[in-house]
């Protein structure tokens, strides 16, 4: 199954940044999905998503409340 997730064109313009840059919230947000649920999905579709060291230690980081 492909999912094709259509952002207008005057969205797309006033964010100018390449499609790899643009952050998981936003597009959670243009999918009106949480960010919970846009993850879920990105999951249970096995699209693959960048998160690497520099990713992880954020997390880490604000789960520990730092």
């Amino acid at each position: 199954m492909t999912v094709h997730l259509e952002i207008p064109e005057s969205i797309a313009n006033s964010v100018r940044l390449p499609a790899a840059d643009i952050e998981p919230r936003l597009l959670a947000e243009l999918a009106r999905l949480s960010q919970f649920a846009f993850a879920d999905l990105v999951t249970t579709r096995n699209i693959p998503r960048q998160y690497g060291d520099v990713e992880l230690t954020q997390d880490l980081d604000y789960a520990r409340g730092q």
